[in-house]
């Protein structure tokens, strides 16, 4: 009985070492740490009050500055890399499809938008949204955005100012 005792004790805790050591301790690949069934979310709710912080710092170690974060029925990429983000929202976007569970999380905040589309609907919208970012209409934006705030909003406040010899703060 108590031989059978010490083999159960012995075998929960290797179970257990094999759960709660990360699978890739060995090798040095300065991604998000991995455990065996339960992925990364150990790591995930040890980091979740610094959450943005600690994705920063995972990413920014990282040769790539690509990372992929594994949990339980889940798979995320985070990338830092500006070749990795067009590559992923414009050279092979359909490549990297959201789904319909994404898109309805997310609906409320992005609507169904080109951010929050797949398949034909965001051909559509990507084409409509490249002619409206194009440089020239882009440029043109700028520079009717800063003619208008300079014309009406800093040249009245320098005039004013000048006029009554006040001192004014531009920073603001």
């Amino acid at each position: 009985m108590i031989l059978l005792f010490i083999i159960f004790f012995f075998l929960i805790f290797f179970l257990l070492t094999l759960l709660l050591r990360p699978s890739n301790a060995s090798k040095p690949n300065h991604g998000f740490k991995t455990y065996p069934i339960l992925g990364g979310l150990p790591e995930f709710l040890a980091n979740r009050h610094r959450f943005y912080d600690w994705t920063t710092d995972v990413i920014r170690s990282h040769p790539t500055h690509t990372a992929i974060l594994f949990s339980p029925g889940r798979v995320g990429i985070m990338t830092a890399l500006p070749q990795n983000v067009e590559h992923i929202l414009k050279t092979r976007f359909d490549n990297y499809s959201k789904g319909p569970q994404f898109a309805s999380v997310l609906r409320d905040f992005l609507g169904s938008g080109i951010l929050n589309s797949d398949g034909d609907l965001w051909r559509i919208q990507h084409r409509t949204a490249a002619f409206t970012f194009s440089h020239r209409n882009l440029a043109t934006f700028v520079f009717d955005a800063v003619r208008s705030e300079i014309s009406t909003r800093l040249l009245p406040l320098l005039r004013e100012a000048s006029q009554s010899g006040r001192v004014i703060d531009l920073q603001k």
